[in-house]
């Protein structure tokens, strides 16, 4: 895949920054000359206890935190770069994935680009842009790829990639042969890919799931599953193909193809991943679930803020976009992205609040659409609505 390199880098400062406090940024009327700030009726409510308890401190996120250990904010994690148009005209970024030591990442501006994380003289670690490859203007909703392998399962440094666009094409680059070109057939965006068995899997917003077997040279659609609701989601099991969208989660018999059931949920479902042989999904309307294998639900967690007001605890709306495991000093958690720009870590299997934090206090549009784990590190990336993308670090976690 050839392309141009681009992509306008911001540096976040090392030492420094506004400390974590545990309110909203302050909007409404504010006082004149002379005043000491905003009207006491528009300040927002404090935090319940629990949710200042697990927030991470601003100041150590982007710098030093000049309280140190006196600190009552957590330091669990840094932000170690930003790349605040990573895609073009603030194009938000649909999909993260790596390969070897190279990120490549989707964005609504109908491009993919790829990143290198480049240690700096100073000991810091920035993304560097290296390639644009463009998808005919249509953004990329998903992106997978999977490496051609040797009769003894080792990866031979081939592969295929494939993009997922808005259009309800699949595109696909060929990196043994150089060959591009693009599968027909679904009718709107194509949010989720996989391979199963050496077969490509896509899903899609017109509602169907469809296979791909390989065959001269290109890929054939073999069968096509009728979901009955917009697909955002898709994730692949020992047994099972998990199924979510508008309508809930469908599960689909690997074996046979055939639909085994569904479960219904209030709100769209917007991620799952698989985790010990059970179901984990997160829900526009902010909620955690946890299925077993018979979609019976085993733990859930709403992951909305809470405030106090009046001496009443209040729920503060909000949306979940995005969902990664983690592995966190040694321990398996979970990464769920916000539409208030907030990221929140979790315990496996407990779902215990680990920690939270904004990802950008003042931008608009800084919604968290995508969190990815950089896997056999402790580093993860996030990308927003607003086409930012970030690198962050794990620090040591008690």
């Amino acid at each position: 895949m050839g392309g141009s390199r681009g992509g306008n880098i911001k540096h976040r400062p090392r030492g420094g920054g506004t400390h974590g406090r545990g309110r909203v940024p302050l909007r409404g009327p504010v006082r004149g000359k002379g005043s000491r700030g905003p009207v006491k009726e528009d300040r927002p409510p404090p935090l319940c206890d629990e949710d200042v308890s697990t927030m991470a401190c601003r100041a150590f996120m982007t710098g030093d935190c000049p309280r140190g250990g006196d600190c009552r904010y957590l330091h669990y994690v840094k932000r170690l770069h930003e790349v605040v148009d990573a895609h073009s005209d603030g194009k938000c970024i649909n999909d993260v994935i790596l390969i070897g030591d190279t990120l490549f990442t989707g964005g609504s501006d109908g491009k993919l680009r790829t990143w290198k994380a480049v240690p700096t003289p100073a000991g810091h670690i920035e993304l560097t842009p290296d390639l644009i490859v463009d998808t005919d203007g249509q953004p990329v909703m998903s992106v997978h790829f999977e490496p051609t392998r040797d009769e003894a399962g080792n990866m031979t440094g081939g592969g295929v990639m494939f993009c997922g666009l808005e259009d309800g094409r699949v595109r696909v680059f060929d990196k043994t042969t150089g060959a591009q070109f693009d599968l027909l057939g679904h009718a709107k965006a194509v949010h989720s890919l996989g391979v199963l068995q050496g077969i490509l899997v896509t899903s899609s917003w017109d509602g169907t799931v469809r296979l791909w077997t390989p065959k001269e040279g290109t890929y054939q659609n073999t069968h096509t599953i009728e979901i009955g609701y917009p697909v955002k989601c898709m994730t692949i099991a020992e047994q099972t193909m998990w199924i979510g969208g508008v309508g809930g989660i469908t599960g689909i018999s690997i074996m046979d193809l055939t639909i085994q059931g569904r479960i219904d949920t209030q709100s769209p479902v917007m991620k799952m991943l698989i985790y010990e042989n059970h179901v984990v999904a997160i829900t526009l309307d902010g909620k955690l679930f946890v299925f077993d294998p018979n979609g019976n639900e085993t733990a859930s967690m709403d992951c909305a803020l809470n405030y106090v007001h009046n001496g009443d605890k209040l729920r503060k709306p909000c949306c979940n976009s995005c969902l990664d495991g983690v592995v966190i000093n040694g321990k398996a958690a979970l990464l769920v992205g916000q539409m208030n720009g907030s990221v929140r870590a979790y315990t496996l299997p407990t779902l215990k609040p680990l920690v939270w934090w904004q990802t950008a206090m003042q931008r608009k549009n800084a919604d968290v659409r995508i969190v990815k784990s950089l896997v056999n590190t402790n580093l993860f990336v996030t990308g927003c609505a607003d086409g930012s993308l970030s690198l962050w670090q794990w620090q040591n976690i008690g």
